[in-house]
């Protein structure tokens, strides 16, 4: 299993992460038989049972056909399925939210008294879950998953924090756009020295900086000591495609699979989520 984790805290905000961890139904071509014992008496009896027989064989051969076209394709294409267990809890306080509801557009339930729930995800495909909860921003989480089961931990922010931090950039929160958040992380915790940039407008970006007064500073590098967060405020929304710069002899993919890039959507007043599992080359 692959697991990964979010906190967020600063003055405002930290963020941090743990890192990853699974008939043809033959037609009985039963001939027919034919028997001498129509009699000898009327040659034209034998012409008319040949003509019988050919029509039988048409009809075998059609039957043919149609059983073998549709046995055996829907086993075939039936999709492998892997379960993706989240939780989430509060910001500022740590809390695990009960009673969030969490969906994937087609199966939806909600989190237990530890703020878990789970949901079972195409093997090999992209996906984007969505927890929701009154007073918090709407929480999207995208990854592209693989073969194995994984859990991913998120906090969700509140209306109230989010404006927080905003607020202590001399900016305004945006309805119309979102705060989107990429991770970076290896084996052995959070990596410093990723940069990850967006291909979508934004009004600022940030990192946590265990340095600074207000618990995170300007950039889109992640930094030595801190959580390996880049946050992107105010983005437009719309299609936005994060890519990553590792540092050296490291090679980085989509959690928790082994895509390269994923296109996520930006959603006004969301708080939009991807991760990134790096591991050395």
């Amino acid at each position: 299993m692959r697991t990964t984790m979010l906190i967020l805290v600063t003055g405002l905000v930290t963020l941090t992460g743990c890192n990853k961890d699974e008939d043809d139904t033959a037609a009985d071509d039963t001939a027919t038989t034919e028997s001498d014992t129509d009699t000898d008496t009327d040659s034209d009896t034998d012409s008319d049972t040949d003509t019988d027989t050919d029509t039988d064989t048409d009809t075998d051969t059609d039957t043919d056909t149609d059983t073998d076209t549709d046995t055996g394709d829907t086993d075939d294409t039936a999709p492998e399925l892997r379960t993706g267990s989240f939780s989430f809890a509060d910001y500022p306080t740590g809390a695990a939210l009960e009673g969030v509801n969490f969906t994937d557009g087609v199966t939806t339930t909600t989190t237990d008294s530890k703020g878990v729930a789970s949901l079972e995800f195409e093997a090999w495909a992209p996906f984007e879950v969505i927890a929701t909860q009154p007073g918090y921003l709407d929480t999207y989480w995208y990854g592209y998953n693989d073969e194995e089961d994984f859990s991913i931990g998120a906090i969700m922010i509140s209306e109230v924090a989010s404006g927080q931090i905003i607020g202590a950039l001399g900016l305004s929160p945006d309805p119309e756009a979102s705060i989107v958040v990429i991770s970076v992380f290896s084996d052995s915790g959070f990596l410093p020295g990723a940069t990850v940039s967006i291909d979508a407008a934004y009004d600022a970006s940030i990192v946590p900086d265990s340095e600074s007064p207000l618990g995170f500073s300007p950039g889109a590098t992640t930094l030595e000591g801190a959580s390996g967060w880049v946050i992107f405020i105010n983005t437009e929304a719309g299609s936005v495609t994060p890519s990553i710069t590792p540092p050296d002899g490291y090679t980085c993919t989509v959690f928790p699979g082994d895509e390269d890039a994923l296109t996520i959507t930006s959603v006004g007043g969301g708080f939009i989520n991807m991760s990134y599992g790096c591991s050395a080359k």
